[in-house]
């Protein structure tokens, strides 16, 4: 009888985790005898994986953030060493998670465990010397983005191009006539605000971004704000809206249905951005880094945008505010901008050639479908 066949999954992030988790239910569907352990959060414990630690709840990004985090993050690290020796895994799944999961390839890679990476390390934006360990330590990539295959297939990286798993989340999340009327609470216009899945990344963009919302609102007819985030973050919103002056309501639901329920909306540059692409209502794009990160970023990032929704339309058709200082004030002028019925609909077409690029419905399914082959 042949033995039952496991996977390691190595997600840290609350995106890498939702990925991960729906890629982990589509292989299920085709291996219903397939074992997962490993790190992630709270949706790839839902989907049947051992978790042996969660890294994805208060997920790290940045120089100084990370520093602080080193300690639990080379414990957790340790875990994931001991489990590969112990458990000895078929597969080891990367899902994003660069910096961690760079090392862990190579571990497995020293172990003789085969490593397949989903959503690999943005190479194509800085640290390109990676690519080498990619190709070194991993038998394949698989991409999500379309431009990436190019420049992988270029480096001699063995990778497929599986589509946007956030072109899934969207079209099995269903927008709920309740939840939409509840949100706009008969307002005129609705304005969603998408802060940051991590707890640093929120904490720097709550304030400007409410401060925005205040300028914003203080016009006729009136908006409803409306901030997507934890319960745990309730307290900072209702202390942060107080100080920013505006009424703002936190929704703890999934972010989707805000943005079937919003007329515009401002959001942290990331995975968010093309999730908005696909509702396509108008929206600014921010981001705040420690002056130190920025001038690093300055020289080592050699892109002409920032955000995910831009790089695959290859041209910026969302402003992005990106910088040190607070951009509260850019936020709202370009929120002023953005209520002009020509920019919201030069934005709207815009945004539906970025949804045909992000490629067709089944992305988790064709991953699934590539981790069953090494399985095989």
């Amino acid at each position: 009888m042949r033995n039952r066949q496991s996977v390691f999954i190595a997600a840290g992030e609350p995106s890498g985790d939702l990925h991960a988790s729906r890629l982990l239910r589509e292989l299920q569907r085709l291996r219903g005898d397939v074992q997962a352990l490993g790190v992630g959060g709270q949706h790839l414990a839902a989907a049947g994986m051992e978790v042996l630690d969660d890294l994805a709840s208060d997920a790290v990004m940045g120089i100084f953030p990370v520093l602080r985090a080193l300690p639990r993050l080379r414990r957790s690290f340790q875990r994931c060493l001991d489990a590969l020796d112990t458990r000895r895994p078929d597969l080891l799944l990367l899902v994003d998670y660069p910096g961690f999961n760079i090392r862990l390839a190579d571990a497995a890679h020293r172990r003789g465990i085969p490593v397949v990476w989903y959503i690999p390390p943005k190479v194509w934006a800085w640290k390109r010397g990676r690519v080498n360990a990619i190709r070194r330590t991993v038998k394949k990539v698989l991409l999500i983005l379309p431009f990436e295959e190019k420049v992988f297939r270029e480096a001699g990286v063995p990778c497929s191009y599986v589509g946007s798993p956030v072109v899934d989340h969207w079209h099995e999340h269903e927008a709920q006539a309740e939840i939409i009327s509840r949100l706009r609470a008969d307002a005129p216009r609705v304005l969603g605000l998408f802060p940051g899945s991590r707890s640093h990344v929120r904490g720097s963009l709550l304030r400007p971004f409410l401060e925005a919302a205040a300028k914003t609102t203080a016009g006729t007819p009136p908006w409803r704000v409306l901030v997507s985030g934890p319960e745990s973050a309730r307290s900072v919103v209702d202390r942060a809206a107080a100080s920013a002056g505006v009424e703002a309501q936190l929704h703890t639901g999934s972010a989707l249905d805000i943005m079937h329920a919003m007329d515009a909306g401002l959001a942290a540059s990331g995975t968010v951005t093309l999730e908005l692409a696909l509702a396509g209502k108008p929206f600014a794009i921010a981001y705040r880094v420690s002056a130190p990160v920025y001038a690093a970023g300055k020289l080592l990032v050699r892109l002409p945008y920032f955000a995910p929704v831009n790089l695959v339309a290859e041209r910026e058709v969302v402003r992005e505010f990106i910088g040190v200082r607070s951009p509260a004030a850019a936020l709202a002028g370009e929120l002023a901008r953005l209520q002009a019925k020509d920019s919201a609909e030069t934005m709207s077409a815009a945004l539906e050639e970025v949804r045909a690029r992000l490629g067709p419905v089944g992305a988790s399914a064709r991953a699934a479908a590539e981790v069953a082959a090494f399985l095989d």
